[in-house]
């Protein structure tokens, strides 16, 4: 007689289908281009979703990752995302990456509004390659199948998987003292830096001893493992279901 799947399995299983859905490289199973529109605010799974696409199609509207809100960080693509895009600069420059990554949203918390799409895309949520600003609301969807047609033209090919991602327990310390500072200057409750240490465990790459460059992969697994950790911290739980009856965060 099979035995059903736990309520942890089960969990793990729909993130893992939530990554799948919002990221193109590990899958490998869009042929065709993915433009994203985006329509007002695009927050968390939104947010993920324009990440993983081709191209972006912005309005002025904020864009953001939220997460540690309601005690979690973000686990469709998200956080994999943000380590991609502040450290492609590092590629190719030096192999020895110990310090921070630059320009991750480490300054503010997740789900601190900014208010300009220029400002998403100096903080990596917008690639300059790669997004276009469209003032207009009514253009938005002519703009992005015309920008679909365009990429066909080009000749489109799904991107490859990434196995140059860097990752190493030196910049661990390094990334671990914004919250541990932002504690001691009471910015942020003890819950806060559980959530920000947990996330520099996977900006870290892990548990890995030495500088080594891993996989999109090898970071959304560290995503689903660190999400579903916090989805056990009786805080967390308090936190959604504050967010559930108020609409608004707790910092407890």
């Amino acid at each position: 007689m099979r035995s059903k799947p736990n309520s942890g399995t089960r969990s793990a299983a729909v993130i893992h289908v939530f990554q799948q859905a919002t990221t193109t490289a590990p899958c490998g199973s869009f042929e065709k281009p993915v433009v994203v529109a985006t329509h007002g605010y695009t927050l968390g799974g939104g947010c993920e979703i324009g990440l993983g696409a081709d191209r972006v199609l912005a309005r002025r509207r904020p864009t953001w990752l939220a997460g540690s809100g309601v005690g979690l960080i973000p686990a469709a693509g998200g956080t994999k995302e943000m380590l991609i895009r502040v450290t492609e600069f590092c590629l190719g420059v030096t192999t020895r990456i110990t310090s921070p990554p630059c320009g991750t949203p480490g300054k503010r918390l997740p789900g601190e509004d900014f208010d300009q799409c220029h400002e998403a895309a100096k903080l990596k949520y917008l690639r300059a390659s790669e997004a276009t600003i469209v003032l207009n609301r009514d253009w938005l969807i002519g703009e992005a199948k015309q920008k679909v047609l365009h990429r066909v033209a080009e000749g489109y090919r799904p991107r490859p998987q990434r196995f140059d991602i860097p990752g190493s327990r030196e910049r661990c310390g390094a990334i671990q003292t914004v919250p541990a500072q932002m504690r001691v200057a009471g910015q942020i409750s003890e819950h806060d830096q559980k959530i920000g240490t947990k996330l520099a465990h996977i900006l870290c790459g892990g548990d890995l001893s030495s500088l080594h460059f891993v996989s999109e992969q090898y970071i959304l697994d560290l995503e689903r493992e660190v999400f579903l950790s916090l989805c056990g911290e009786p805080k967390t739980v308090e936190r959604i279901q504050h967010t559930l009856k108020t609409g608004k965060p707790l910092r407890n």
